[in-house]
C-alpha cells in the first residue's frame, strides 16, 4: 500500500512540473552589434514580444516560466 502511494505521489509531482514548463517559438530577424534581435512567442500564455538582445530574450523567458530553484548568487 505504501509503495502505491509513493508512486502516485511521484506521478503527481511529474504532472505538476510538466504543467509548469513553457514552450516558446523564437524568430531571429537580425544578428547585429554582436547580438540577436527578433520576436518570441510564448505558446501557453498566447503572447508575443520583440526582443533587442539575448539578455532581453532570456529575461522574457524567465518571466514566463518562473523557476522555484534557487539560482546562484554572489
Amino acid at each position: 500500500m505504501l509503495q502505491t502511494e509513493r508512486e502516485g505521489s511521484t506521478e503527481k509531482k511529474r504532472a505538476e512540473k510538466k504543467s509548469e514548463s513553457a514552450t516558446f517559438t523564437i524568430k531571429i530577424q537580425f544578428a547585429r552589434n554582436a547580438t540577436w534581435q527578433g520576436s518570441i512567442s510564448w505558446l501557453e500564455g498566447q503572447k508575443t514580444r520583440n526582443f533587442r538582445s539575448e539578455l532581453e530574450l532570456m529575461k522574457l523567458m524567465a518571466e514566463a516560466a518562473p523557476c522555484e530553484e534557487e539560482l546562484a548568487d554572489w
